[in-house]
């Protein structure tokens, strides 16, 4: 079998001689060994992978890319001037009762605000609950 040297490895793969050496010392080359002190590399012996450079599993995301619920009126778009209109035209609901919540809390109402969204703070949409979090929390 042909072998490489440490060197003749790290010029092949691009990275430092001492990388190649830390790769071998824990085991990560297949078919390393160490011979007279130095480490000799089988000739064919692959690059080990970079675990930092593979991509993470994936985690499943708590919140769903519609945040439709999640503060309401500030992540609407309405003329200025007109918050008021925007939040009477929503259909009633918890979305709604948020949104009343907001312009309480804006408009200089934070005991309404309060009790407007403290009704939601169990509540089992994630986007509501935090909402109900946020307002009940900047309001005290």
């Amino acid at each position: 079998m042909e072998y490489m040297t440490v060197r003749d490895a790290a010029r092949r793969w691009g990275v430092t001689e001492r990388l190649v050496q830390r790769l071998c010392a824990d085991g990560r080359i297949n078919g390393a060994e160490k011979f007279a002190g130095s480490w000799r590399i089988p000739e064919g012996a692959p690059k080990p992978v970079d675990p930092r450079r593979t991509p993470a599993p994936s985690r499943p995301r708590r919140l769903s890319s519609d945040h439709t619920n999640l503060m309401p009126l500030m992540s609407s778009a309405f003329e200025p001037g007109h918050a008021r209109e925007f939040v009477e035209s929503l259909d009633a609901g918890p979305r709604a009762d948020i949104a009343r919540s907001e312009l309480a809390y804006f408009t200089g109402c934070a005991s309404e605000a309060v009790e407007l969204a403290g009704r939601h703070l169990a509540s089992e949409e994630l986007g509501i609950r935090l909402s109900a979090c946020l307002i009940c929390a900047y309001a005290t």
